[in-house]
């Protein structure tokens, strides 16, 4: 819905005032301790106006003029007019469109009538007349806009924090809880460049857990997330910080190993394999233990060598190690 649809279900305009007692302003935040002469004194410029619930009053399209004071019902403040949470909630007593009126600027959110509201509606001028009339509407107002300010502070540290979150939820694999295939990507590219420019060692591991699939169509897929956990933490058991693991897709793993030769990445890689190796099943329909191997595939950087090789030769001495006989490791060669 425009704003200007929704500006046109505006339930009555009223300037008549003399139903609205001064004593029940001075209770509300923007006059509070306001002698009751000069409350009363801006009074007859001002208006009290109806807004059905849904109405837009403010809106980032156009300049604010006025400052809303409300009576009766409930305003929001949103960060868009798509139907979103909104930034903060307002009732009787409370104000809103004070910032933009002093800056000039037009307003950076959306306020809306969220219940059948009526508003005192303080213009521009007024509010500079009040403003110069009593030093304590000027210290009300510093004090509305500054507790403004500090939720405004307090939702954007939220909304920093809500994002970190993300980030750290699109690098992890939410099953295993390490690195996922988008990480492991970014970061091999980083070490390849690296290893390229000061022509240093990088070795690359994929690891498979062996006969996953008949385990997955003999026991069930939670079976098999249970096996991948368990899988998982034993590697990362296996493995010092410089030494990067990845989830690379299914029951697929890689390993990182930057600076490192094929001789050190395969006392590594049996490191790893025997962790591995340690695990098992528990199966409760016939008390069994099942077994659980990986095969492993090394691949070292060689001159030549790009992305997407290095990863081949490792992928391809992985197919080597299952071809003969899984639960081992073997280093890529060349012929």
């Amino acid at each position: 819905m425009t704003a200007s649809n929704t500006r046109n279900k505006q339930i009555s305009i009223g300037d008549d005032l003399r139903s609205l007692p001064a004593s029940t302003l001075q209770s509300f935040p923007i006059f509070r301790n306001t002698a009751l002469a000069v409350v009363t004194k801006h009074l007859r410029d001002c208006r009290v106006q109806k807004y059905a619930s849904g109405t837009l009053i403010i809106t980032p399209d156009d300049h604010n003029l006025n400052v809303y004071a409300i009576l009766k019902g409930q305003l929001s403040i949103l960060h868009d007019n798509s139907g979103s949470e909104p930034l903060t909630v307002l009732g009787p007593g409370e104000t809103v469109g004070e910032i933009s009126v002093f800056d000039g600027q037009k307003p950076s959110a959306y306020v809306k009538a969220t219940q059948d509201s009526e508003l005192l509606v303080i213009s521009r001028e007024v509010l500079w007349d009040m403003i110069d009339d009593s030093h304590e509407i000027s210290r009300n107002l510093l004090h509305i806009l500054a507790k403004r300010i500090r939720s405004g502070n307090t939702t954007v540290l939220n909304s920093l924090q809500l994002q970190k979150q993300h980030e750290r939820e699109a690098q992890f694999d939410a099953l295993t809880g390490l690195h996922n295939r988008r990480w492991i990507d970014r970061t091999y590219e980083k070490h390849f460049r690296h290893s390229i420019e000061d022509n240093s060692t990088l070795c690359v591991i994929m690891i498979d857990i062996d006969h996953f699939k008949i385990f997955n169509d003999s026991y069930g897929h939670q079976a098999g997330d249970k096996v991948l956990q368990q899988v998982a933490t034993a590697m990362k058991g296996k493995l010092r910080p410089n030494e990067i693991v990845a989830r690379y897709g299914g029951e697929e793993f890689v390993i990182l190993l930057p600076g490192v030769p094929a001789k050190i990445a395969f006392m590594i890689s049996e490191r790893v394999r025997s962790g591995v190796e340690a695990c098992f099943y528990h199966d409760p329909a016939s008390n069994k233990k099942v077994p659980i191997t990986a095969s492993l595939g090394i691949a070292q950087l060689e001159p030549g060598d790009s992305k997407e090789s290095l990863l081949k030769h490792a992928d391809d001495a992985l197919y080597q190690a299952k071809q003969a006989g899984r639960n081992q490791t073997l280093v890529f060669k060349s012929f």
